[in-house]
């Protein structure tokens, strides 16, 4: 006994296609080719998804070792015409951007999703435990004691390392903020 198609309440292809998902389906309940366990075939060597793998120089990864849809050297399509991410361009008013012109995520006027009950952002609330604060209950970024990414060599914030020209340092080798002659220019 066949059925037919005019009688089933959503499209045939939709039944011929979950047939074909559920066998590329692993025992982890994933699709068989990214599945880390399984050792599937888009996987690399560096347990990481092949195409996005900076090592192995995947299929997403750019001449300039980043990903090419967000590399501002290749113009990729993620990139808009002031040199930002699309998304969160503020003058482009990206999806990621709200009415008050901040990130929607994090705006504490929107009552963001990344903003939690102490009207901070979550990630970095000492109250809440956030994920970014250290065992030292500091930012883990700028924890010196756990040698955060945002310390350099010398046991200095990046940002304002002179050795290191972080970005907080001008081209007179002063901070930006206290450099009279580049505010004179």
């Amino acid at each position: 006994m066949s059925i037919k198609r005019e009688t089933l309440d959503f499209p045939y292809n939709m039944l011929l296609n979950y047939k074909k998902i559920k066998s590329t389906t692993c025992e982890h309940n994933r699709r068989k080719y990214r599945c880390k366990e399984c050792n599937g075939n888009g996987i690399c060597e560096h347990n990481r998804r092949k195409y996005r793998c900076k090592e192995c120089k995947g299929n997403a990864i750019c001449e300039h070792n980043h990903f090419k849809y967000t590399c501002k050297e290749c113009n990729g399509n993620s990139i808009c015409e002031h040199n930002c991410i699309k998304y969160i361009c503020k003058e482009c008013k990206g999806n990621a951007i709200c009415e008050h012109n901040h990130i929607k995520y994090t705006c504490k006027e929107c009552k963001g999703k990344g903003i939690c009950e102490h009207n901070r952002i979550k990630y970095e609330c000492k109250e809440c435990k956030g994920k970014g604060i250290c065992k030292h209950n500091r930012i883990k970024y700028s924890c010196k004691e756990c040698k955060g990414k945002g310390i350099c060599k010398h046991n200095r914030i990046k940002y304002s390392c002179k050795e290191c020209k972080g970005n907080g340092i001008c081209k007179h080798n002063r901070r930006k903020y206290r450099c009279k002659e580049c505010k004179k220019s």
